[in-house]
């Protein structure tokens, strides 16, 4: 519900304001974390050492932000003189992509609920809210 709607309806209390206005915030930013992330891939791919790093295909993955979950798709590579596979994104950012949780996201949520003993959930709602 959009506030103009709320204030036409009923009365809008802060609370409601601050959670409406966090879920917007989380979902424009995990957007441009998305895009983000996935330019800097895409710039990865075209500078690469194309004699060691044979791009075999794109593979997703979703990660637990600051801003919720996101899905990327990226780039997995042979890496000709390791003779393995790798993603360069994770490499780039000192990022363990098997873990489906970012490491600030990891940071923030220790201290959150060392602090307050709530979260936010993956649905945007803040533990205590009704569903």
């Amino acid at each position: 519900m959009n506030i103009q709607q709320h204030l036409t309806t009923n009365s809008l209390t802060l609370k409601e304001i601050e959670r409406d206005l966090f879920r917007a915030l989380q979902i424009a930013f995990a957007e441009l974390f998305t895009a983000l992330l996935e330019d800097i891939d895409r710039q990865l791919a075209e500078t690469r050492d194309k004699r060691r790093y044979h791009l075999k295909d794109k593979r997703r993955t979703t990660i637990q932000t600051l801003f919720g979950e996101i899905a990327i798709e990226r780039n997995y590579y042979l890496d000709r003189e390791q003779n393995r596979y790798t993603f360069l994104l994770d490499s780039f950012l000192a990022f363990d992509g098997s873990q489906s949780i970012s490491p600030c996201g990891i940071g923030f949520g220790v201290l959150f609920l060392s602090q307050s003993g709530s979260y936010a959930c993956p649905d945007g709602r803040v533990s205590g809210d009704e569903p």
